[in-house]
Protein backbone atom coordinates (compact mmCIF):
# COMPACT_ATOMS: atom_id res chain seq x y z
CA UNK A 1 0.00 0.00 0.00
CA UNK A 2 2.90 2.22 1.00
CA UNK A 3 4.54 1.53 -2.85
CA UNK A 4 0.80 2.48 -4.68
CA UNK A 5 0.72 5.58 -2.70
CA UNK A 6 4.39 6.59 -3.25
CA UNK A 7 4.13 6.15 -7.13
CA UNK A 8 0.54 8.21 -6.91
CA UNK A 9 2.69 11.34 -5.45
CA UNK A 10 5.66 10.55 -7.86
CA UNK A 11 3.67 10.94 -11.09
CA UNK A 12 1.80 13.76 -9.37
CA UNK A 13 5.23 15.76 -9.08
CA UNK A 14 6.23 14.67 -12.28
CA UNK A 15 2.87 16.16 -13.72
CA UNK A 16 3.31 19.11 -12.47
CA UNK A 17 6.97 19.90 -13.56
CA UNK A 18 6.28 19.28 -17.05
CA UNK A 19 2.50 21.20 -17.23
CA UNK A 20 4.98 24.40 -15.30
CA UNK A 21 7.08 23.81 -17.66
CA UNK A 22 4.88 24.19 -20.75
CA UNK A 23 3.34 27.23 -19.43
CA UNK A 24 6.74 28.89 -19.12
CA UNK A 25 8.25 28.49 -22.47
CA UNK A 26 7.76 31.57 -24.67
CA UNK A 27 6.16 30.55 -28.31
CA UNK A 28 8.29 30.52 -31.29
CA UNK A 29 7.31 32.04 -34.88
CA UNK A 30 7.04 29.75 -37.94
CA UNK A 31 6.71 32.46 -39.95
CA UNK A 32 10.41 33.07 -41.69
CA UNK A 33 11.74 36.72 -41.14
CA UNK A 34 12.06 38.45 -44.96
CA UNK A 35 15.47 39.02 -46.11
CA UNK A 36 15.57 41.93 -48.82
CA UNK A 37 18.49 42.05 -51.59
CA UNK A 38 18.82 43.05 -55.09
CA UNK A 39 20.72 42.74 -57.85
CA UNK A 40 22.17 44.79 -60.83
CA UNK A 41 22.74 44.73 -64.54
CA UNK A 42 23.98 46.50 -67.29
CA UNK A 43 26.67 48.15 -65.65
CA UNK A 44 28.05 50.62 -68.00
CA UNK A 45 28.68 54.53 -67.84
CA UNK A 46 26.03 56.09 -70.07
CA UNK A 47 23.60 53.30 -70.72
CA UNK A 48 20.33 52.40 -68.42
CA UNK A 49 21.53 50.81 -65.52
CA UNK A 50 18.77 48.47 -63.90
CA UNK A 51 18.14 47.09 -60.22
CA UNK A 52 15.87 44.51 -59.07
CA UNK A 53 14.97 43.69 -55.83
CA UNK A 54 12.98 40.93 -54.82
CA UNK A 55 10.37 42.94 -52.91
CA UNK A 56 6.97 42.82 -54.63
CA UNK A 57 4.67 45.01 -53.07
CA UNK A 58 5.98 47.24 -50.21
CA UNK A 59 7.44 50.99 -50.59
CA UNK A 60 11.22 51.30 -51.70
CA UNK A 61 13.28 54.18 -51.26
CA UNK A 62 16.77 54.10 -53.42
CA UNK A 63 20.08 55.85 -53.01
CA UNK A 64 22.29 54.97 -56.28
CA UNK A 65 25.59 56.62 -54.73
CA UNK A 66 25.86 59.73 -57.00
CA UNK A 67 23.90 61.59 -55.49
CA UNK A 68 20.75 60.64 -57.13
CA UNK A 69 17.54 58.39 -55.31
CA UNK A 70 14.27 57.21 -56.66
CA UNK A 71 11.13 56.70 -54.36
CA UNK A 72 9.04 53.82 -55.32
CA UNK A 73 5.41 53.85 -53.67
CA UNK A 74 3.78 50.85 -52.09
CA UNK A 75 0.72 48.59 -52.80
CA UNK A 76 -0.82 45.66 -54.32
CA UNK A 77 -1.48 47.83 -57.59
CA UNK A 78 2.52 49.28 -57.64
CA UNK A 79 4.85 47.88 -60.39
CA UNK A 80 8.01 46.31 -59.17
CA UNK A 81 10.00 45.73 -62.02
CA UNK A 82 13.59 46.81 -62.72
CA UNK A 83 14.15 50.34 -61.60
CA UNK A 84 16.59 51.85 -64.30
CA UNK A 85 19.58 54.63 -63.84
CA UNK A 86 21.94 56.05 -65.77
CA UNK A 87 25.61 56.65 -64.35
CA UNK A 88 27.47 59.76 -66.06
CA UNK A 89 30.98 58.44 -65.22
CA UNK A 90 33.05 54.98 -64.28
CA UNK A 91 33.40 54.28 -60.55
CA UNK A 92 32.49 52.53 -57.31
CA UNK A 93 29.10 53.07 -56.49
CA UNK A 94 27.54 52.17 -53.01
CA UNK A 95 23.69 51.58 -53.42
CA UNK A 96 21.63 51.47 -50.86
CA UNK A 97 17.93 50.35 -50.77
CA UNK A 98 15.01 50.76 -47.91
CA UNK A 99 12.42 48.67 -48.23
CA UNK A 100 9.02 50.07 -46.10
CA UNK A 101 10.93 53.14 -44.32
CA UNK A 102 12.10 50.36 -41.78
CA UNK A 103 15.91 50.52 -40.95
CA UNK A 104 16.28 46.78 -40.38
CA UNK A 105 15.32 46.20 -43.81
CA UNK A 106 18.02 48.39 -45.05
CA UNK A 107 20.16 46.79 -47.83
CA UNK A 108 23.30 47.80 -49.26
CA UNK A 109 26.03 46.67 -52.22
CA UNK A 110 29.02 48.22 -53.94
CA UNK A 111 28.64 48.13 -57.51
CA UNK A 112 31.39 49.08 -59.87
CA UNK A 113 30.00 50.98 -63.07
CA UNK A 114 32.32 50.53 -66.14
CA UNK A 115 33.47 52.59 -68.74
CA UNK A 116 30.97 52.59 -71.91
CA UNK A 117 33.57 51.40 -74.23
CA UNK A 118 32.50 52.36 -77.32
CA UNK A 119 33.05 54.68 -80.59
CA UNK A 120 30.31 55.43 -83.57
CA UNK A 121 30.99 57.88 -86.37
CA UNK A 122 28.48 60.42 -88.20
CA UNK A 123 28.06 61.22 -91.60
CA UNK A 124 27.03 59.06 -94.48
CA UNK A 125 29.35 56.30 -95.56
CA UNK A 126 30.16 57.65 -98.65
CA UNK A 127 33.42 57.56 -100.89
CA UNK A 128 34.06 61.24 -100.57
CA UNK A 129 32.73 62.44 -97.86
CA UNK A 130 33.68 63.15 -94.42
CA UNK A 131 33.42 60.56 -91.28
CA UNK A 132 33.40 61.84 -87.69
CA UNK A 133 34.32 59.68 -85.28
CA UNK A 134 34.12 59.81 -81.29
CA UNK A 135 34.68 57.62 -78.48
CA UNK A 136 31.79 57.52 -76.19
CA UNK A 137 33.42 57.58 -72.78
CA UNK A 138 33.85 59.85 -70.13
CA UNK A 139 37.84 59.17 -69.86
CA UNK A 140 40.78 62.07 -68.69
CA UNK A 141 42.48 64.44 -70.91
CA UNK A 142 45.49 62.62 -70.87
CA UNK A 143 44.56 59.53 -72.25
CA UNK A 144 46.37 58.96 -75.47
CA UNK A 145 44.22 57.30 -78.47
CA UNK A 146 45.18 55.69 -81.69
CA UNK A 147 43.10 54.96 -84.64
CA UNK A 148 43.54 52.67 -87.57
CA UNK A 149 40.52 53.24 -90.03
CA UNK A 150 41.60 50.26 -92.41
CA UNK A 151 43.00 51.78 -95.61
CA UNK A 152 46.29 52.90 -94.43
CA UNK A 153 45.38 56.32 -92.35
CA UNK A 154 45.52 56.58 -88.60
CA UNK A 155 45.26 59.66 -85.89
CA UNK A 156 45.78 60.55 -82.29
CA UNK A 157 43.07 62.79 -81.79
CA UNK A 158 40.46 61.78 -79.54
CA UNK A 159 37.76 63.25 -82.03
CA UNK A 160 39.18 62.40 -85.58
CA UNK A 161 37.86 62.83 -89.39
CA UNK A 162 38.64 60.79 -92.35
CA UNK A 163 37.67 60.55 -95.67
CA UNK A 164 37.77 57.22 -97.70
CA UNK A 165 39.01 57.89 -101.42
CA UNK A 166 36.81 54.23 -101.94
CA UNK A 167 33.79 51.94 -101.80
CA UNK A 168 34.79 49.08 -99.90
CA UNK A 169 34.78 47.22 -96.38
CA UNK A 170 36.74 49.05 -93.44
CA UNK A 171 37.57 47.59 -90.48
CA UNK A 172 38.52 50.77 -87.82
CA UNK A 173 40.20 50.07 -84.90
CA UNK A 174 40.63 51.77 -81.79
CA UNK A 175 43.44 51.21 -78.98
CA UNK A 176 43.64 53.29 -75.86
CA UNK A 177 46.61 54.36 -73.66
CA UNK A 178 48.50 51.46 -75.54
CA UNK A 179 46.46 48.54 -74.59
CA UNK A 180 44.17 47.23 -76.96
CA UNK A 181 43.90 43.48 -75.45
CA UNK A 182 41.10 45.00 -72.71
CA UNK A 183 39.60 47.02 -74.75
CA UNK A 184 38.84 45.29 -78.26
CA UNK A 185 37.15 48.37 -79.65
CA UNK A 186 36.58 47.86 -83.61
CA UNK A 187 33.81 48.48 -86.02
CA UNK A 188 33.19 47.66 -89.10
CA UNK A 189 31.95 49.95 -92.04
CA UNK A 190 30.83 50.00 -95.44
CA UNK A 191 31.62 52.80 -97.67
CA UNK A 192 29.46 53.12 -100.88
CA UNK A 193 30.09 54.89 -104.03
CA UNK A 194 28.84 58.51 -104.14
CA UNK A 195 25.50 57.91 -106.13
CA UNK A 196 23.92 61.55 -106.42
CA UNK A 197 23.97 63.84 -109.28
CA UNK A 198 21.87 66.07 -107.66
CA UNK A 199 22.25 68.82 -110.62
CA UNK A 200 20.22 66.67 -113.12
CA UNK A 201 18.20 64.64 -111.10
CA UNK A 202 16.69 66.97 -108.69
CA UNK A 203 15.79 69.54 -110.98
CA UNK A 204 11.79 69.10 -112.29
CA UNK A 205 11.90 68.22 -115.80
CA UNK A 206 9.46 67.14 -118.60
CA UNK A 207 9.86 63.56 -119.09
CA UNK A 208 8.55 61.28 -121.92
CA UNK A 209 7.66 57.50 -120.22
CA UNK A 210 6.79 54.36 -121.66
CA UNK A 211 5.59 51.16 -119.86
CA UNK A 212 5.73 47.28 -120.45
CA UNK A 213 3.21 45.64 -118.32
CA UNK A 214 3.02 41.43 -117.60
CA UNK A 215 0.74 39.06 -116.47
CA UNK A 216 -2.31 41.81 -115.50
CA UNK A 217 -5.49 40.96 -114.49
CA UNK A 218 -7.23 41.04 -117.94
CA UNK A 219 -6.19 37.82 -119.45
CA UNK A 220 -6.43 38.90 -122.96
CA UNK A 221 -3.40 41.77 -122.40
CA UNK A 222 -0.73 40.55 -119.88
CA UNK A 223 1.42 41.85 -122.12
CA UNK A 224 1.14 45.55 -122.83
CA UNK A 225 3.47 48.69 -124.21
CA UNK A 226 1.85 51.66 -123.29
CA UNK A 227 3.13 55.33 -124.19
CA UNK A 228 2.69 57.58 -121.13
CA UNK A 229 1.57 60.67 -121.00
CA UNK A 230 4.38 63.91 -120.35
CA UNK A 231 5.24 64.02 -116.55
CA UNK A 232 7.16 66.90 -114.98
CA UNK A 233 8.65 65.86 -111.93
CA UNK A 234 11.75 65.87 -109.86
CA UNK A 235 13.71 62.97 -108.49
CA UNK A 236 14.03 64.23 -104.59
CA UNK A 237 17.01 63.39 -102.66
CA UNK A 238 16.98 63.04 -98.89
CA UNK A 239 20.19 62.64 -98.40
CA UNK A 240 22.91 60.89 -100.24
CA UNK A 241 21.80 57.25 -99.69
CA UNK A 242 17.63 58.25 -100.17
CA UNK A 243 16.23 58.96 -103.27
CA UNK A 244 12.33 60.02 -103.27
CA UNK A 245 10.37 58.55 -106.30
CA UNK A 246 6.60 59.29 -106.66
CA UNK A 247 7.09 60.35 -102.67
CA UNK A 248 8.11 57.03 -102.03
CA UNK A 249 11.35 56.71 -100.59
CA UNK A 250 14.06 54.01 -102.25
CA UNK A 251 17.41 53.21 -100.59
CA UNK A 252 20.44 53.20 -102.65
CA UNK A 253 21.63 49.59 -103.50
CA UNK A 254 25.29 48.95 -103.91
CA UNK A 255 25.19 46.20 -105.01
CA UNK A 256 23.20 46.75 -107.98
CA UNK A 257 24.76 49.96 -109.02
CA UNK A 258 27.30 50.67 -111.19
CA UNK A 259 29.74 53.62 -111.97
CA UNK A 260 27.14 54.63 -114.72
CA UNK A 261 23.86 53.18 -113.36
CA UNK A 262 22.75 53.78 -109.64
CA UNK A 263 20.29 51.81 -108.24
CA UNK A 264 17.26 52.42 -105.41
CA UNK A 265 15.00 49.59 -103.71
CA UNK A 266 12.15 50.01 -102.18
CA UNK A 267 11.05 46.84 -100.42
CA UNK A 268 8.27 46.32 -97.71
CA UNK A 269 6.44 43.08 -97.05
CA UNK A 270 2.62 43.32 -97.95
CA UNK A 271 4.35 45.67 -100.66
CA UNK A 272 5.36 45.41 -104.47
CA UNK A 273 9.14 45.21 -104.85
CA UNK A 274 10.00 48.06 -106.16
CA UNK A 275 13.79 49.13 -107.95
CA UNK A 276 15.08 52.87 -109.71
CA UNK A 277 17.84 52.33 -111.97
CA UNK A 278 19.01 55.73 -112.92
CA UNK A 279 21.23 56.18 -115.47
CA UNK A 280 22.86 59.80 -115.28
CA UNK A 281 25.17 59.24 -118.49
CA UNK A 282 21.99 58.81 -120.58
CA UNK A 283 19.88 60.80 -118.45
CA UNK A 284 16.78 58.21 -117.98
CA UNK A 285 15.16 56.64 -115.57
CA UNK A 286 13.91 52.70 -115.25
CA UNK A 287 11.87 51.74 -112.75
CA UNK A 288 10.91 48.19 -112.49
CA UNK A 289 7.83 46.80 -110.26
CA UNK A 290 7.69 43.35 -109.25
CA UNK A 291 3.93 42.42 -107.60
CA UNK A 292 4.75 38.70 -107.57
CA UNK A 293 1.19 36.96 -107.52
CA UNK A 294 0.20 35.63 -110.50
CA UNK A 295 -3.31 36.49 -112.16
CA UNK A 296 -4.10 33.17 -113.84
CA UNK A 297 -2.75 30.01 -114.23
CA UNK A 298 0.17 29.86 -116.73
CA UNK A 299 0.69 33.38 -116.72
CA UNK A 300 3.60 35.34 -115.71
CA UNK A 301 4.02 37.08 -112.21
CA UNK A 302 2.65 40.61 -112.75
CA UNK A 303 5.13 43.12 -112.89
CA UNK A 304 6.01 46.79 -114.67
CA UNK A 305 8.69 47.80 -116.77
CA UNK A 306 8.07 51.88 -116.91
CA UNK A 307 11.15 54.11 -118.16
CA UNK A 308 11.44 57.66 -118.32
CA UNK A 309 13.52 59.78 -120.72
CA UNK A 310 13.90 63.19 -121.50
CA UNK A 311 13.75 64.78 -124.42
Amino acid sequence: MKNYLLFLILGFVLYSCKKNSTSNTTPVSTTPTVIYSFKCWNKKAGYITNFQSNNNTLKEHWDFGDGDTLLVTGGVNSSFGPQNHIYKAPGIYTVTLIVNNDIAHKVTQNDTIEPNFNFYYTGLPIAGDTLFFRFHAFLPAATQYSWTFGDGATSSDSTPFHIYSAAGDYVVRLTINGNPANLNLWKEISVCKDPVYTYLAANTRLWHGTRHSYGMFDSSSYNVRTTLSDSSFALQFYDQLTLGYNYTKYTYNATLSSDQVLAFTYSIPGNPTSTIYYDHIKDSIFVFSYHGFQSGPGQPPISEETTWYTP
